[in-house]
């Protein structure tokens, strides 16, 4: 560990003498702030939003500002909005065509919500609300009539929205050279990547393993099969508490196991993101007050994996 450290504050002054180029797949994607671990939401605001008042209804969501489209996928679409009244960031994602995308879609707000419930804002991503506001019927008949899906994307009466909590991804689709053959989450840039995390990030991602192990409703797992997208760090942001895990399209419910079983599968998949072969994920090693002290400094880290 102390190696680690030592690395990363020699990288970072040789960075701060030079320039680097980070390639980014189109201008849509681009985060022309940095890759800084910090939440545009501050946890003051989810706990008024999520307890001191009832979560986003229909009306309130159709109404949303948009503040600019983040990502937009064949299903799917993300979008940074401003909640009403305090003003404050916070993420939308839009499902309106294919059925077995709202499912999934609804089943990540589903997690999200019940996660937060159980275990408070302070350890989840916020839940804001969500609206079912038309048929899949409505939206095929618009598409049929010449409406387009990037007008339909944007019309919140329309279609499945969950409003959610906005952190800092630790890092953008494309954004390390991953060049090979191999699974992604076992590249060389991965590897390096994995290496930069600190104490305090290795402890919420342990939390993680544990708290999907112990869900309310059944044990839930990070992979169910043999690859799973939850190694990458593309899955998990950065908030004014910890790392989150945000996109759970790749997350299972599993009434056949126990907590301990459960516990294994999820600590697997953690070992992996971090290339740490003998990690347990039983027991927490740090109390609050030394999490916040150290965090990763992802632009250094990828700077330093992309280099040839």
């Amino acid at each position: 560990r102390q190696h680690l450290i030592q690395k990363q504050q020699h990288v970072e002054e040789e960075i701060a003498t030079t320039t680097f180029v980070i390639p980014f797949k189109d201008n849509a994607s681009r985060n022309t702030s940095g890759i800084m671990a910090i939440s545009t939401t501050k946890k003051d605001i989810v706990e008024q939003i999520t307890r001191g008042r009832p979560f986003l209804t229909c009306d309130d969501i159709k109404n949303l500002e948009i503040v600019r489209q983040v990502s937009n996928g064949m299903n799917k679409a993300v979008f940074e909005v401003k909640l009403p009244g305090s003003g404050v960031s916070a993420i939308v994602k839009r499902c309106f065509k294919s059925r077995r995308y709202q499912d999934l879609l609804k089943k990540e707000t589903n997690f999200l919500k019940r996660l937060q419930d159980q275990y408070g804002t302070d350890k989840t991503i916020g839940y804001f609300g969500e609206c079912e506001a038309s048929s899949d019927q409505l939206c095929e008949e618009m598409l049929k009539n010449g409406e387009t899906k990037e007008h339909i994307l944007v019309n919140f009466s329309i279609g499945y929205t969950s409003v959610v909590e906005m952190g800092t991804p630790l890092i953008l689709n494309h954004q390390l050279n991953d060049t090979g053959k191999s699974h992604t989450c076992i590249k060389a840039s991965r590897k390096c990547f994995a290496g930069f995390f600190t104490e305090s990030d290795v402890e919420d991602l342990k939390m993680i393993a544990r708290q999907y192990a112990n869900y309310s409703k059944v044990p839930i797992t990070l992979r169910k099969r043999a690859n799973t997208d939850n190694c990458k760090a593309e899955q998990y942001v950065a908030t004014t508490t910890g790392l989150r895990h945000v996109d759970l399209d790749m997350v299972y419910e599993r009434e056949e196991l126990n907590y301990t079983e459960a516990l294994e599968i999820n600590c697997s998949v953690i070992r992996l993101f971090l290339n740490n072969n003998t990690l347990d994920c039983t027991t927490a090693n740090l109390n609050r007050e030394q999490k916040q002290n150290h965090r990763i400094n992802t632009t250094v880290a990828v700077n330093y994996c992309n280099r040839p």
